[in-house]
């Protein structure tokens, strides 16, 4: 959305840098409770996580 590099973003940017793995994976750090949607373990990599994650920081390097 052109916002990746915005200053208002650089928490989020943060944030996500901490949930970040050695192997390049991303934590799932909450999870809500619902019999539609099953997510992996909280406190473990998230396949689903990681794939968004790589999906914003593709866009935010285009933003340049």
């Amino acid at each position: 959305m052109g916002y990746g590099t915005d200053v208002r973003m650089e928490s989020a940017w943060k944030f996500l840098a901490r949930h970040k793995t050695k192997e390049g994976k991303y934590i799932c750090d909450w999870i809500r409770n619902n019999k539609y949607w099953k997510f992996e373990k909280r406190g473990f990599a998230s396949k689903w996580i990681t794939f968004y994650a790589y999906l914003c920081l593709k866009y935010k390097e285009k933003a340049h």
